[in-house]
């Protein structure tokens, strides 16, 4: 309610027209003719609660022109500071706080974050929104978060609540069912799988069959599941597609390292060549030269984006139906590469790892974008061999290999 101070404030301002503006004027009037106790028009001035009749409308004007404020606080700005999930896993909730409208003009912007009333994190922002990580929650359990904006270390916006719900973990209790290929003529081994449904299943690697050849076996790189049995392949490719002095131009059959699915009739695998598959015949890509025969593996946002990479840090890249080489920064092999779409930035995050097998040589993580390797700290990282990455959120990310 408005207190007597506050009526008189607004009395004296209407019918004084006082050309000093806000609270503290007005109060600092009230006070001074308080204290001088004197009577205008046969009332006191501002005291008690007996008003003329000349002042009576001056009183109403004022409850049209002004609302009852109880503080000096300036113009509120609301709504311009929200809160929403970038990302949610069991021990860890990450934020993402923007500021919108005025919030955005000021540079430096500090806020805080409270989850279920208690404070856990704070900073400040130059921009219009930021991730923050809450690390110290605990699995399946609901929380309440909400953002202030701070103005002078005090809260001057609020965001809307946010309710968030943790993961929970799991049992990791898979049933597995094993199939074997080969091993009646010497070791097979697979080194990658593309699954595009679960009637549409591709592997690659080196799986030697006996038979009644000459050789008293054959070499199959491929095989796939159609829904009811697992059929063995070849996929046939070339050296002189890289290396035109390499021999008699006669196809043979390379181990598989790679392959990669976007579709059915969009399939590229590596073995010895780069090697696509239209749904009908398989073709050899010419790729970035001699080097592309060193290509291992492969990772693609889309079939106008795609990467690939191997042994003596090889990198190639195929966008747009065109190949560019690009210099890793390493002469290390490079065993593997993964990617995921980034929210943030709306474009795929891509690591790749690299180290010698059976060597001391040290290991490089790179990350690649567009036509860019850059190296990253591999600081914690093990000094021997890592042969794998993964994300699935390229928030968190998993390598393996000696040691890990």
């Amino acid at each position: 309610m408005c207190n007597s101070e506050n009526l008189c404030r607004h009395v004296k301002r209407v019918k004084g027209r006082s050309r000093e503006k806000g609270w503290a004027a007005g109060k600092r009037d009230y006070v001074s003719n308080r204290r001088r106790g004197r009577k205008r028009n046969g009332n006191m001035d501002c005291k008690g609660i007996a008003l003329s009749r000349k002042v009576i409308p001056a009183l109403i004007a004022a409850f049209a022109l002004f609302s009852c404020h109880t503080s000096p606080t300036g113009p509120h700005i609301s709504s311009n500071i929200q809160l929403s999930t970038d990302y949610v896993a069991c021990t860890e909730v990450w934020l993402k706080v923007a500021f919108s409208g005025e919030r955005t003009a000021i540079s430096n912007s500090e806020f805080k974050i409270t989850r279920d009333g208690d404070t856990v994190l704070t900073g400040t922002l130059s921009g219009t929104d930021t991730v923050v990580i809450d690390t110290t929650t605990q699995p399946e359990r609901t929380y309440t978060y909400k953002a202030f904006y701070l103005s002078n270390g005090q809260v001057s916006d609020t965001s809307q609540p946010l309710q968030v719900t943790t993961l929970d973990t799991t049992s990791n209790n898979f049933t597995w069912q094993t199939y074997t290929f080969g091993g009646n003529a010497g070791s097979a081994v697979l080194n990658d799988v593309a699954i595009i449904n679960d009637t549409d299943i591709w592997a690659v690697g080196d799986i030697p069959i006996k038979d009644s050849s000459a050789n008293g076996y054959s070499v199959y790189n491929l095989v796939r599941w159609d829904g009811n049995q697992w059929k063995m392949g070849q996929i046939e490719s070339t050296c002189r597609v890289y290396f035109p002095d390499c021999g008699p131009d006669t196809l043979g059959y390379s181990t598989g390292t790679a392959v990669f699915a976007f579709d059915p009739n969009n399939i590229w695998v590596t073995a010895g060549n780069v090697i696509h598959f239209n749904g009908t015949t398989y073709s050899l890509m010419a790729g970035t030269g001699p080097q592309n025969a060193s290509a291992t593996r492969i990772w693609a946002g889309n079939s106008s984006l795609m990467w690939f990479c191997g042994q003596s840090g090889y990198l190639g890249s195929y966008q747009s139906g065109a190949w560019l080489s690009v210099a890793s920064g390493t002469t290390l092999d490079i065993r593997d590469a993964w990617g995921v779409s980034d929210s943030l930035v709306g474009q795929a995050e891509v690591l790749a790892v690299a180290s010698d097998e059976f060597t001391n040589n040290g290991v490089a993580v790179i990350q690649l974008s567009g036509t860019q390797a850059t190296m990253l700290q591999t600081a914690g990282l093990p000094t021997t061999s890592i042969v794998g990455v993964w994300s699935a959120n390229g928030k968190e990310w998993y390598v393996c290999g000696d040691g890990l």
